[in-house]
């Protein structure tokens, strides 16, 4: 992959997951799961969601007053042939009062976490195969 490519492709990769994060906290949940291949894994919560629709009938179970906030920090993209490992510090914020009070009230972060996304590209388009995170700092 030359530099030019290469490049672009990073930026598409953490173009990605950010979109993925801003359409969980935004709750565009079919958004979220066109992130993911077909068949792609997300380990959520330590259980591993295989699939979109297996994504999508977790994701319903979400509260409907929650807020959340994944913001994404220090992501560094690494390029194994076709596939790319993408890995980003996400600090969380959350809240739910029972009432989805905008705004939320600030608190201390939740977590942070590292979140590793294994991708791949279908022509132009670069979507998360696996996604798993590792827990940082939290409660």
């Amino acid at each position: 992959m030359s530099p030019e490519n290469a490049m672009h492709a990073e930026w598409e990769c953490v173009k990605v997951l950010t979109h993925f994060f801003n359409s969980l906290d935004d709750r565009r949940f079919a958004d979220l799961a066109s992130c993911m291949t077909e068949t792609g894994v997300w380990v959520r919560q330590g259980k591993p969601l295989e699939g979109r629709s297996a994504i999508l009938s977790a994701l319903a179970e979400r509260s409907s007053t929650v807020s959340t906030r994944h913001l994404i920090s220090n992501p560094e993209v690494k390029f194994r042939d076709e596939v790319a490992e993408v890995a980003a510090v996400v600090t969380i914020f959350h809240h739910d009062d029972g009432n989805g009070t905008q705004p939320a009230p600030i608190a201390p972060p939740r977590a942070i976490l590292r979140f590793t996304a294994v991708m791949t590209s279908s022509g132009a388009n670069w979507q998360i195969r696996q996604l798993k995170s590792d827990r940082l700092f939290g409660h």
